[in-house]
Protein backbone atom coordinates (compact mmCIF):
# COMPACT_ATOMS: atom_id res chain seq x y z
CA UNK A 1 0.00 0.00 0.00
CA UNK A 2 1.56 3.27 -1.26
CA UNK A 3 1.27 6.39 0.70
CA UNK A 4 -1.24 7.70 -1.11
CA UNK A 5 -3.98 4.52 -0.16
CA UNK A 6 -2.57 5.21 3.42
CA UNK A 7 -4.02 8.96 3.38
CA UNK A 8 -7.47 8.36 1.49
CA UNK A 9 -8.01 5.35 4.33
CA UNK A 10 -7.29 8.11 6.75
CA UNK A 11 -9.83 10.66 5.40
CA UNK A 12 -12.54 7.79 4.74
CA UNK A 13 -12.31 6.71 8.37
CA UNK A 14 -12.69 10.49 9.81
CA UNK A 15 -16.31 10.44 7.49
CA UNK A 16 -17.21 7.40 8.85
CA UNK A 17 -16.75 8.79 12.41
CA UNK A 18 -18.61 11.62 11.64
CA UNK A 19 -21.63 9.56 10.19
CA UNK A 20 -23.61 9.68 13.77
CA UNK A 21 -23.93 13.20 13.94
CA UNK A 22 -24.60 13.74 10.36
CA UNK A 23 -27.17 11.15 9.58
CA UNK A 24 -31.13 12.45 10.89
CA UNK A 25 -29.23 14.64 12.88
CA UNK A 26 -28.39 12.81 15.84
CA UNK A 27 -25.59 14.84 17.51
CA UNK A 28 -28.35 15.64 20.66
CA UNK A 29 -30.10 12.21 20.72
CA UNK A 30 -26.38 10.85 21.13
CA UNK A 31 -24.86 13.11 23.83
CA UNK A 32 -25.91 11.13 26.89
CA UNK A 33 -22.82 11.92 29.14
CA UNK A 34 -24.06 16.07 28.74
CA UNK A 35 -27.41 15.39 29.11
CA UNK A 36 -26.64 13.41 32.35
CA UNK A 37 -24.86 15.98 33.40
CA UNK A 38 -27.13 19.17 32.89
CA UNK A 39 -27.20 21.42 35.83
CA UNK A 40 -31.04 21.60 35.57
CA UNK A 41 -32.12 18.03 35.42
CA UNK A 42 -29.73 17.49 38.30
CA UNK A 43 -31.31 20.43 40.63
CA UNK A 44 -34.97 18.80 39.78
CA UNK A 45 -34.65 16.45 42.22
CA UNK A 46 -33.71 18.33 45.62
CA UNK A 47 -36.51 20.98 44.97
CA UNK A 48 -38.77 17.98 44.44
CA UNK A 49 -37.69 16.53 47.96
CA UNK A 50 -37.57 19.76 49.68
CA UNK A 51 -41.30 20.44 48.39
CA UNK A 52 -42.38 16.91 49.37
CA UNK A 53 -40.62 17.41 53.04
CA UNK A 54 -42.93 20.61 53.35
CA UNK A 55 -46.12 18.97 52.52
CA UNK A 56 -45.47 16.14 54.66
CA UNK A 57 -44.65 19.17 57.53
CA UNK A 58 -47.92 21.22 57.03
CA UNK A 59 -49.74 17.78 57.14
CA UNK A 60 -48.46 16.31 60.05
CA UNK A 61 -49.33 20.18 61.51
CA UNK A 62 -52.86 20.07 60.52
CA UNK A 63 -53.20 16.29 62.12
CA UNK A 64 -52.09 17.54 65.52
CA UNK A 65 -54.75 20.65 65.24
CA UNK A 66 -57.48 18.58 64.42
CA UNK A 67 -56.55 16.69 67.46
CA UNK A 68 -57.09 19.07 69.25
CA UNK A 69 -60.43 20.05 68.00
CA UNK A 70 -59.39 23.36 65.80
CA UNK A 71 -59.23 22.93 62.13
CA UNK A 72 -56.04 24.31 59.19
CA UNK A 73 -57.94 28.04 59.91
CA UNK A 74 -57.85 28.02 63.92
CA UNK A 75 -61.76 27.45 63.99
CA UNK A 76 -62.94 25.08 67.16
CA UNK A 77 -64.06 21.47 65.29
CA UNK A 78 -66.83 19.59 66.38
CA UNK A 79 -69.01 16.46 64.99
CA UNK A 80 -70.10 18.00 61.64
CA UNK A 81 -68.92 21.37 62.64
CA UNK A 82 -71.58 21.45 65.19
CA UNK A 83 -71.08 23.15 68.32
CA UNK A 84 -72.49 21.24 71.16
CA UNK A 85 -73.44 23.14 74.16
CA UNK A 86 -74.71 20.63 77.27
CA UNK A 87 -77.65 23.35 77.96
CA UNK A 88 -78.85 27.01 78.10
CA UNK A 89 -76.11 27.57 80.65
CA UNK A 90 -73.73 27.63 78.07
CA UNK A 91 -75.22 29.54 75.38
CA UNK A 92 -72.96 32.35 75.99
CA UNK A 93 -70.03 30.45 74.10
CA UNK A 94 -71.83 31.22 71.74
CA UNK A 95 -72.65 34.58 71.92
CA UNK A 96 -70.99 38.27 71.25
CA UNK A 97 -69.90 40.61 73.49
CA UNK A 98 -73.55 42.57 73.07
CA UNK A 99 -74.88 38.67 73.84
CA UNK A 100 -75.98 38.67 70.39
CA UNK A 101 -75.83 34.58 68.65
CA UNK A 102 -72.64 34.68 66.45
CA UNK A 103 -72.93 34.56 63.26
CA UNK A 104 -72.79 31.62 60.53
CA UNK A 105 -73.09 28.97 63.33
CA UNK A 106 -73.98 25.12 63.90
CA UNK A 107 -75.29 24.37 67.22
CA UNK A 108 -76.65 21.79 69.32
CA UNK A 109 -79.09 22.10 72.65
CA UNK A 110 -80.59 19.33 73.71
CA UNK A 111 -80.22 17.23 70.83
CA UNK A 112 -81.69 20.01 68.67
CA UNK A 113 -79.81 21.61 65.91
CA UNK A 114 -79.98 25.16 65.33
CA UNK A 115 -78.03 27.36 62.28
CA UNK A 116 -77.53 31.18 62.39
CA UNK A 117 -77.17 33.30 59.23
CA UNK A 118 -74.92 35.82 58.83
CA UNK A 119 -76.94 38.33 61.15
CA UNK A 120 -76.80 35.94 63.60
CA UNK A 121 -80.38 35.56 63.36
CA UNK A 122 -81.60 31.57 64.06
CA UNK A 123 -82.30 30.46 60.43
CA UNK A 124 -82.86 27.01 60.79
CA UNK A 125 -84.15 24.26 64.10
CA UNK A 126 -84.68 20.80 63.95
CA UNK A 127 -84.76 17.85 65.79
CA UNK A 128 -86.57 14.31 67.07
CA UNK A 129 -88.88 15.23 69.41
CA UNK A 130 -88.77 14.18 72.79
CA UNK A 131 -90.73 14.15 76.14
CA UNK A 132 -89.59 16.67 78.31
CA UNK A 133 -88.07 15.47 81.16
CA UNK A 134 -89.16 18.47 84.00
CA UNK A 135 -92.16 19.48 85.54
CA UNK A 136 -94.01 22.20 84.78
CA UNK A 137 -93.23 24.81 81.86
CA UNK A 138 -89.42 26.42 82.13
CA UNK A 139 -89.23 29.70 83.00
CA UNK A 140 -88.16 31.85 79.57
CA UNK A 141 -84.67 33.69 80.29
CA UNK A 142 -84.91 36.43 78.18
CA UNK A 143 -86.80 39.62 77.62
CA UNK A 144 -89.04 40.35 74.52
CA UNK A 145 -86.67 43.15 73.86
CA UNK A 146 -83.40 40.63 74.32
CA UNK A 147 -85.52 37.97 71.27
CA UNK A 148 -86.58 40.91 69.16
CA UNK A 149 -83.38 43.23 69.44
CA UNK A 150 -85.93 46.16 68.73
CA UNK A 151 -87.88 44.96 65.80
CA UNK A 152 -90.20 43.46 67.86
CA UNK A 153 -94.03 44.66 67.39
CA UNK A 154 -96.77 45.32 70.28
CA UNK A 155 -98.23 42.10 71.37
CA UNK A 156 -95.30 39.90 70.72
CA UNK A 157 -94.43 37.22 72.80
CA UNK A 158 -91.43 35.05 73.01
CA UNK A 159 -92.36 32.00 70.64
CA UNK A 160 -90.42 29.07 70.83
CA UNK A 161 -89.45 27.29 68.01
CA UNK A 162 -89.26 23.73 69.69
CA UNK A 163 -91.97 24.08 72.27
CA UNK A 164 -90.82 23.50 76.17
CA UNK A 165 -92.73 20.32 76.04
CA UNK A 166 -90.03 18.65 73.70
CA UNK A 167 -87.65 19.82 75.99
CA UNK A 168 -86.83 23.16 73.65
CA UNK A 169 -84.59 25.49 75.06
CA UNK A 170 -85.56 28.85 77.30
CA UNK A 171 -83.13 30.92 75.86
CA UNK A 172 -82.43 33.26 72.92
CA UNK A 173 -81.09 30.14 71.34
CA UNK A 174 -84.55 28.42 71.08
CA UNK A 175 -86.73 31.97 70.87
CA UNK A 176 -87.89 34.55 68.07
CA UNK A 177 -90.81 37.24 68.01
CA UNK A 178 -93.58 35.75 67.73
CA UNK A 179 -97.49 37.58 67.58
CA UNK A 180 -99.10 36.10 70.65
CA UNK A 181 -102.12 35.61 68.46
CA UNK A 182 -99.89 32.95 66.34
CA UNK A 183 -98.19 31.71 69.38
CA UNK A 184 -101.51 30.46 71.35
CA UNK A 185 -103.20 30.25 67.44
CA UNK A 186 -102.47 27.89 65.10
CA UNK A 187 -98.49 27.66 65.83
CA UNK A 188 -99.73 26.10 69.49
CA UNK A 189 -102.37 23.79 67.79
CA UNK A 190 -99.48 22.19 65.20
CA UNK A 191 -97.55 21.26 68.74
CA UNK A 192 -100.48 19.96 70.04
CA UNK A 193 -100.72 17.65 67.17
CA UNK A 194 -96.83 16.54 67.29
CA UNK A 195 -97.25 16.20 71.28
CA UNK A 196 -100.18 13.82 70.49
CA UNK A 197 -97.97 11.70 68.53
CA UNK A 198 -94.80 11.77 70.28
CA UNK A 199 -97.20 10.51 73.24
CA UNK A 200 -98.40 8.12 71.27
CA UNK A 201 -94.87 6.27 71.32
CA UNK A 202 -94.74 7.93 67.53
CA UNK A 203 -91.55 8.74 66.42
CA UNK A 204 -91.81 12.73 65.23
CA UNK A 205 -89.21 14.56 63.23
CA UNK A 206 -89.72 18.31 63.34
CA UNK A 207 -87.54 21.37 61.60
CA UNK A 208 -88.79 24.66 61.26
CA UNK A 209 -87.10 27.89 59.24
CA UNK A 210 -87.88 31.50 60.10
CA UNK A 211 -87.96 33.49 57.40
CA UNK A 212 -87.03 37.34 57.58
CA UNK A 213 -87.11 40.41 55.27
CA UNK A 214 -84.10 42.69 54.92
CA UNK A 215 -81.71 43.21 58.18
CA UNK A 216 -84.98 42.91 60.57
CA UNK A 217 -84.62 40.05 63.59
CA UNK A 218 -88.64 39.68 63.38
CA UNK A 219 -89.40 36.94 61.63
CA UNK A 220 -92.10 37.66 59.26
CA UNK A 221 -92.96 33.82 58.80
CA UNK A 222 -92.40 30.33 59.54
CA UNK A 223 -92.30 27.48 57.51
CA UNK A 224 -92.57 23.98 59.76
CA UNK A 225 -91.87 20.65 58.18
CA UNK A 226 -92.25 17.44 60.17
CA UNK A 227 -92.69 14.04 59.52
CA UNK A 228 -94.84 11.03 61.65
CA UNK A 229 -93.54 7.69 61.59
CA UNK A 230 -92.16 8.66 58.07
CA UNK A 231 -95.58 10.63 57.03
CA UNK A 232 -93.97 14.43 55.63
CA UNK A 233 -96.54 17.22 56.68
CA UNK A 234 -95.18 21.14 55.51
CA UNK A 235 -97.24 23.67 57.08
CA UNK A 236 -96.40 27.79 56.92
CA UNK A 237 -97.45 30.13 59.10
CA UNK A 238 -97.29 34.28 58.63
CA UNK A 239 -95.89 36.29 61.70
Amino acid sequence: MNKGDINNNAESNLETNKLPKEVGGKLESTQLPSEVGNPAETNTLPNEIEQTEDLNILASNINDLSSQGIDSSGNDLAENNIIKLESDSDLSKIKDNEGNLLPNITYEINNYTYITDAQGRIVSAEGKLQKKDHDGKKKIKATIEEVGKGDQKEGDQRGHLIADQFNGGSSVGNLSAMSGELNQGAYAKMENTLAAAVKDGKEVYYKVEPQYSGNSNRPTGYKAEYTINGEKTVEHFKN
